[in-house]
């Protein structure tokens, strides 16, 4: 997970944007108070409902790929959730 914010944090600095709080702190606080939580996107995948991963990753690599910014990471949970999806399909 951390990969994935620092890849954000490269196209958000590549665009300019200047985040207003800390998202790697941010992500390490979640971790500590939600592990009994589920995130959303886990949620869609057990129940096969479309998740929002072309909304936040996919976007983010649509972003990187525009100013030059390899989002590695990214790009691979974008393809492995899509993926998923399409599996559904058959």
């Amino acid at each position: 997970m951390e990969a994935i914010v620092r890849e954000g944090l490269g196209v958000a600095a590549g665009l300019g944007i200047t985040p207003t709080s800390d998202p790697l702190a941010a992500l390490e606080k979640a971790g500590r108070e939600a592990q009994e939580h589920q995130p959303s996107m886990l949620v869609d995948v057990l129940r096969r409902q479309r998740t929002e991963i072309a909304v936040l990753n996919a976007a983010l690599v649509e972003a990187g790929e525009r100013i030059g910014c390899p989002v590695p990471f990214n790009e691979a949970i974008t393809a492995i959730v899509q993926g998923i999806e399409e599996s559904w399909k058959t």
